[in-house]
């Protein structure tokens, strides 16, 4: 897609009590910015997009060490299924807006995020990335 740039992968890996690994494969500036991320399949299907403030916290923490149902869910589609993704990266913007006395800060990625996901299914005949499951 448009505006990706290929960030890293995320691996099976005995080196992790969860069974997943990182590597980025960014400019180390570039972990911690918001936006979007895409995770495609060594055969080039998407899987999933997201979205985050902080990419190194999300993809580097999160999917790596904290156990919830979504996480569980993808790791272990890595560890039985694919033995490694390519995540791909989208920066969103800070938009600065001034609304009466407050201003305001922020990114577009859940908006991004949304995008990404609504045109994906547009193009596959109304289903979503297989890893997006929680998503209505």
């Amino acid at each position: 897609m448009v505006g990706f740039k290929k960030a890293g992968y995320i691996t099976t890996s005995e080196k992790y009590k969860q069974g997943v690994a990182t590597t980025f494969t960014l400019n180390k500036k570039d972990w911690k910015k918001p936006g979007v991320y895409m995770f495609v399949s060594p055969d080039e299907k998407i899987l999933k997009f997201g979205e985050s403030r902080s990419l190194v916290h999300r993809l580097g923490v999160q999917y790596v060490s904290i156990t919830n149902q979504t996480n569980n869910r993808i790791r272990e589609a890595i560890k039985n299924k694919y033995n490694q993704i390519t995540f791909y990266f989208a920066e969103t913007p800070m938009v600065n807006y001034k609304m009466g006395e407050f201003e305001l800060e922020g990114s577009l990625q859940r908006e991004l995020e949304e995008a990404c996901i609504k045109k994906y299914k547009e193009l596959n005949n109304g289903d979503l990335p297989e890893l997006n499951f929680m998503i209505k």
